[in-house]
């Protein structure tokens, strides 16, 4: 039976941090496509009268301001149609995979990513936010190799790098989560994600190490406070004594 993630979700909100994706736990990666200026003019013709490329720039810049206001089913109503104009446009099968995938509708997700996929195989922020849709849903050796295939072809994507940590962390890989998000931010960064992946997994001693740390090597940071306040409350080895935040 899969471990529930609602402790995870929990202490990603204490502690302020949020899964690095393209919406991902929701990093925006991936902006939806935009169209040439042409001066900020709107157009004034029915779509029909217009050519496919307005036509569709159209359709795209609708859906745009409608995923902004979270009207996120009007929106991919506005990319589809986009794409009926411009089949092969490029961008607008990714976006339709995120939105999918914020909605729950995994099988459009999935379909709409490996046609994104298949469009730009060699996107980055693709691959990170493909390898969001399975870590959402626990798949953990599909979301690490899109992950490792992200930070392959971007050695710099901090979100990617991140994500990978937490993957591997639930896996219980804490040496290689650890070395993951050295890869993603500072040293007191690594170590507090290291925490979180750490308690997630029930691993609590390991999780105070970790922020106390953090602590250690950056005492401006506020959020180990309140992620060592809640492990105080969880079960700790016998003789061991409660950590105080400070």
């Amino acid at each position: 039976m899969k471990r529930p993630f609602r402790d995870f979700r929990f202490l990603l909100l204490l502690a302020g941090l949020n899964l690095a994706m393209g919406c991902g736990l929701t990093p925006k990666s991936v902006p939806a496509p935009t169209a040439p200026s042409h001066g900020g003019v709107q157009p004034t013709k029915p779509l029909k009268q217009l050519s496919p490329e307005l036509a569709a720039e159209a359709c795209l810049s609708t859906a745009r301001q409608l995923e902004e206001k979270g009207r996120l089913r009007d929106a991919i109503t506005q990319y589809e149609r986009a794409r009926t104009h411009q089949p092969q446009r490029p961008g607008i099968a990714h976006r339709l995979a995120v939105l999918h995938d914020r909605l729950g509708n995994t099988p459009d997700a999935r379909k709409e990513y490996q046609a994104a996929v298949d469009e730009t195989p060699n996107n980055a922020d693709l691959l990170n936010d493909l390898g969001y849709f399975h870590f959402q849903r626990q798949q953990f050796p599909e979301a690490e190799q899109r992950y490792r295939e992200a930070v392959q072809l971007k050695p710099d994507h901090s979100r990617a790098w991140t994500n990978l940590g937490l993957t591997l962390g639930a896996q219980k890989r804490f040496q290689e989560a650890e070395a993951a998000f050295q890869k993603a931010g500072s040293p007191a960064f690594a170590q507090h994600n290291l925490g979180i992946v750490c308690a997630q997994q029930g691993e609590y001693e390991k999780a105070r190490a970790a922020f106390r740390e953090a602590q250690r090597l950056d005492p401006m940071l506020k959020q180990p406070e309140a992620v060592l306040a809640w492990l105080n409350d969880q079960p700790q080895p016998a003789g061991s004594a409660r950590v105080n935040a400070h």
